[in-house]
């Protein structure tokens, strides 16, 4: 995702969990800021402390009791993101935010508040894997709005839960032809573009956002 106006992130969130493995009861926390992000993280319940841990761009990472070597955890997760404005005087403004397990989270950098993380669930995450941007043409409900992703870049849409398409319908046009098909587009999902040069296309493959997180 193109950065947006301000710096350095410290992102902090907490995840606590059961001895068990951790498809059971882990978090999983993904970033698609273009800069490597500072976390920390804690159970809600049960053995609180918090730990820092670190993300890097296009990263996902499951997080479950064990990294604290702790099995005194209900499976929530507490995360705080603060973000230093370098345009405000250094201003920090910071969030907390609950965590679920079983859960895939998303830190993206937001106009309102800073840094956040949403509900895999609750977006789509587009990645541009070429030299060549994009611009995307999506639909709703009967309307259009375009989203633009640069070379080697990585946007985002929030849909909120239930979204109010499932799913949305997306295309990319080139010079006022279509280069790729209209193409259902579901939540939850990253969606990867590759550019070919030859026919002058795009082609796009799709894949559960999280799912292969370490």
């Amino acid at each position: 995702m193109k950065a947006r106006s301000a710096a350095l992130a410290v992102v902090m969130a907490v995840a606590m969990f059961p001895s068990a493995a951790k498809a059971d009861n882990a978090v999983v926390i993904g970033n698609v800021e273009p800069e490597t992000l500072k976390f920390s993280l804690r159970c809600v319940t049960g053995d609180t402390r918090w730990k820092d841990y670190s993300i890097a761009s296009g990263e996902y990472k499951a997080f479950d009791a064990a990294d604290w070597r702790s099995d005194d955890c209900d499976g929530d997760y507490e995360m705080q993101i603060g973000t230093i404005h370098d345009d405000d005087g250094g201003r920090v403004t910071k969030q907390n935010i609950r965590l679920i397990g079983q859960h895939t989270y998303v830190i993206v950098k937001t106009q309102s508040v800073g840094f956040y993380a949403h509900d895999a669930k609750q977006m789509l995450v587009f990645s541009n894997a070429s030299n060549h941007p994009l611009t995307l043409t999506y639909g709703c409900g009967g309307s259009s709005h375009e989203l633009s992703v640069g070379a080697h870049e990585t946007s985002w849409l929030f849909t909120g839960y239930p979204p109010p398409c499932s799913p949305y319908y997306g295309t990319v046009y080139e010079r006022g032809r279509k280069a790729m098909e209209s193409t259902p587009m579901p939540a939850g999902y990253t969606f990867k573009f590759t550019w070919n040069d030859v026919d002058g296309t795009w082609g796009m493959g799709q894949s559960e956002t999280g799912a292969d997180s370490d």
